[in-house]
């Protein structure tokens, strides 16, 4: 019993020492959010996520080699480009990971990447069993957000992420997939938000042309346009102030101190005055899919003694959701 006893306790604690041993080279993480931010509907939206891990030296300095690999995500896409994320509602929001801060760099996935650039880089943790922080940058890119996108929050998960690593008491490693090597597992979870609110682009709205004449005796008209983009389901309302030569609410266009009365309507017919009064005289419509064209019909009626010259007026539009 006594012989068996400490045959038992010295494997025992050969067993420690070799878990001991192996342990100690290796590194961690947890998982890590990344928060794009509100993106924007005219532009890209850049920011810097920074990614926390430790690594565990022996007795001896050790030297890390690290490799990061990023999977493609849910929902799918068509490979990486771009990266995608979702509201759960058929909406979606393009981004993607980079390496690099001109953000070229795409993070493919394991194990070697998926042909694009490995994200790559060495670390040097001192003896003595010691097992500081790190961080490495992961840059990201929110594309501009098209016309029609729902506003809202939208979310992905990455699952298929690693950090491959690589180690040495001697050196650096040449690669984080040879010599002495450990992967950690890696969860990434990424949100985004959709503005609400609209954009607005005016193509011919501010300059209707009722062309050249000789007299006035008969109406003229003429019509343009207004050009707008709206998230789904936004209900917005379209107003035209009365000019900046109007008298109450009879629009005007001015030659020096001479003018020609105008109207501008929502309707083919003209009979639907066009104001800027919210719930009454505006044009009314909701957000889509697509640039929405809203056409704007003028009419000059026929009016006498109107002095020859050029005459013009300016209006404010306004865009209300």
């Amino acid at each position: 019993m006594q012989i068996i006893k400490y045959l038992t306790a010295v494997v025992f604690l050969c067993l420690l020492g070799y878990t001991s041993s192996v342990w100690a080279q290796q590194c961690n993480n947890s998982s890590l959010n990344i928060d794009l931010g509100a993106g924007s509907r005219s532009s890209n939206t850049d920011s810097i996520a920074n990614l926390n891990y430790s690594c565990q030296a022996n007795a001896q300095p050790t030297y890390y080699t690290l490799c990061l690999f990023a999977g493609e995500g849910t929902p799918p896409a068509t490979g990486l480009v771009p990266r995608r994320l979702t509201n759960y509602n058929n909406g979606y929001l393009n981004y993607n990971l980079y390496s690099n801060t001109a953000r070229t760099n795409i993070i493919g996935p394991p194990p070697t990447g998926g042909g694009y650039p490995v994200y790559t880089w060495k670390i040097l943790v001192p003896g003595a069993w010691q097992q500081p922080m790190f961080s490495i940058p992961i840059y990201t890119r929110l594309n501009s957000i098209p016309a029609g996108t729902d506003s809202g929050g939208y979310q992905a998960q990455l699952a298929n992420n690693q950090i491959r690593y690589s180690w040495s008491n001697s050196g650096y490693p040449s690669s984080c997939l040879s010599g002495n090597t450990g992967i950690s597992n890696l969860y990434i979870g990424v949100t985004a938000t959709a503005p609400s609110g609209c954009s607005m682009t005016i193509t011919s709205a501010s300059n209707m042309d009722f062309g050249t004449t000789t007299s006035l005796t008969n109406a003229l008209n003429s019509s343009s346009a207004i050009q707008l983009e709206c998230p789904s389901n936004t209900q917005w309302q379209l107003g035209l102030s009365n000019g900046v030569n109007a008298v109450g609410t009879t629009r005007r266009m001015r030659n020096q101190s001479n003018y020609v009365t105008y109207e501008l309507y929502q309707d083919t017919a003209r009979t639907k005055r066009w104001g800027n009064t919210a719930n009454s005289d505006t044009y009314t419509g909701t957000g889509g899919a697509n640039t929405i064209v809203v056409p704007v019909y003028g009419r000059v009626p026929a009016q006498n003694n109107v002095p020859a010259g050029a005459y013009n007026d300016t209006i404010t539009v306004t865009l209300s959701y």
